[in-house]
């Protein structure tokens, strides 16, 4: 009885190692860079490109956003020398306008080939309400003609959704993304804008909607909840912090096979940059460590 027994319990540890040893680990393999307004802020005094490159590296980020063109063949000369790079550029696209964006894209683009750069446009209009679909017809072909630009040189357009804006969800989005019809264009999924306009619980169906076309994310620490009546203190903070569950968004991206760039917001936080960007690195290695381990090895150790 007693040697029975045994066997049996030899059995079920075997299948319960053999369990864990089948299991592949998963990576997170997303690039993660920072905003620019993590380190250029009105109240701080311009630091240097060198010195922005030095303290991205110093945390382990992977590259910074940036806005418009004064200034980012430089900023990309200086990321690149420390094995850094330019994730995405904030390009604002007026409809209303004659000319819509700044000219001098025409110029800059061809000199940003080879960088893998999005510019993730926000639109902007006075004489149309946010996610009016009746733009759509005035949008698509700005959209398409930046396109175009930038096709032969690797330049992509992701189109950028902001509370208040033209393209004001993420619905908006992928809805102008699949308009443009042209295959370097995508949509952006931001979640403090999410949350601000929608519903925690529409999360993977906002996700499973946009994944097609998908080409940049960004997150940030958040509190959960009520979050459209929250002001923007407590839906942007260091990662990591709130009571969000921000590491399920990047879980339910990674498991859907997302693996593009992912922007840190840091729109507004208090403090020195170098202690939210630290906040923040640690935060992100701790989702990787996460991502990494069975589900069960990771439950049974925080228990």
């Amino acid at each position: 009885m007693r040697k029975s027994s045994i066997i049996i319990i030899l059995f079920l540890i075997s299948s319960c190692l053999n369990g864990f040893a089948g299991q592949k680990e998963k990576t997170l393999k997303n690039p993660f860079f920072v905003f620019k307004n993590s380190l250029n802020k009105p109240v701080l005094p311009f630091t240097p490109y060198t010195e922005q490159a030095s303290i991205l590296k110093k945390y382990g980020f992977d590259g910074i956003e940036h806005n418009e063109t004064s200034g980012i063949l430089e900023l990309k000369d200086a990321f690149e020398k420390q094995g850094l790079k330019i994730y995405a550029d904030y390009v604002k696209i007026d409809i209303d306008q004659k000319e819509p964006y700044l000219p001098e894209w025409k110029e800059t683009i061809p000199k940003l080939a080879g960088t893998g750069i999005i510019l993730w446009v926000h639109i902007h209009s006075a004489s149309y309400q946010p996610s009016d679909e009746a733009a759509d017809i005035v949008v698509v072909p700005i959209l398409q003609e930046l396109a175009d630009l930038g096709r032969s040189y690797g330049v992509r357009i992701a189109i950028y959704h902001h509370v208040g804006f033209l393209v004001q969800k993420a619905e908006d989005s992928y809805r102008l993304a699949q308009k443009a019809n042209r295959e370097n264009v995508g949509s952006v999924f931001n979640l403090c804008h999410f949350l601000k306009t929608d519903s925690e619980e529409n999360l993977e169906k906002v996700i499973d909607l946009t994944l097609p076309k998908l080409f940049a994310v960004s997150i940030c620490g958040a509190d959960g909840g009520d979050t459209k009546k929250m002001n923007w203190d407590r839906l942007i903070q260091p990662l990591g912090k709130g009571t969000f569950d921000v590491y399920r968004l990047v879980e339910i991206l990674a498991d859907k096979g997302f693996q593009g760039p992912i922007g840190l917001q840091c729109y507004n936080l208090k403090g020195a940059p170098e202690t939210y960007l630290s906040q923040s690195s640690e935060a992100w290695k701790n989702f990787k460590q996460r991502y990494s381990r069975p589900a069960n090895h990771f439950r049974n150790k925080n228990n």
